[in-house]
């Protein structure tokens, strides 16, 4: 079972991502509250901060 993938900078500029996202996420963006999977953010002025946990922000 594939638990995760980190990439530095990420963004999703895929045509191929996009599909996917749109077909088996329903186009759905966020965090992923399942299971206690879900990030916490936090922010000041200058910093957002999120902590660990699985969210898809889909970019295109």
């Amino acid at each position: 079972m594939l638990k995760g993938h980190s990439y530095d900078k990420q963004i999703y500029y895929s045509v191929a991502d996009r599909i996917i996202n749109n077909t088996f996420l329903n186009g759905s963006n966020g965090i992923f509250e399942n299971e206690g999977a879900g990030c916490a953010l936090s922010y000041t002025n200058n910093t957002v901060t999120v902590s660990n946990g699985f969210f898809i922000v889909q970019g295109g």
